[in-house]
């Protein structure tokens, strides 16, 4: 959560997150010039790193796949938020 958390209000506008045994949830909300991809890469790649030191692990943690989804108005935001919690 961390990962997720270090980069709120600076280049995302973190809404909900929540981890699970074997994957996590997000709602974010992208700053300018940010990208998607640089940030999965981001949180990816620094919860990664922490997991395997944390635990002595070797290789990949995350998939390479994002299951990502736009929440393009208000009537999909809550039902998302409210999945997330």
């Amino acid at each position: 959560m961390a990962a997720v958390r270090y980069w709120d209000r600076q280049r995302i506008d973190l809404d909900a997150a929540v981890v699970m045994p074997d994957h996590a949830h997000m709602i974010f909300r992208m700053r300018s010039g940010a990208s998607l991809s640089g940030e999965m890469h981001g949180i990816k790649g620094f919860s990664g790193s922490e997991i395997n030191r944390l635990t002595a692990h070797r290789g990949a943690i995350w998939m390479d796949e994002s299951f990502d989804h736009i929440v393009r108005n208000e009537d999909e935001w809550e039902p998302k938020i409210e999945y997330v919690r």
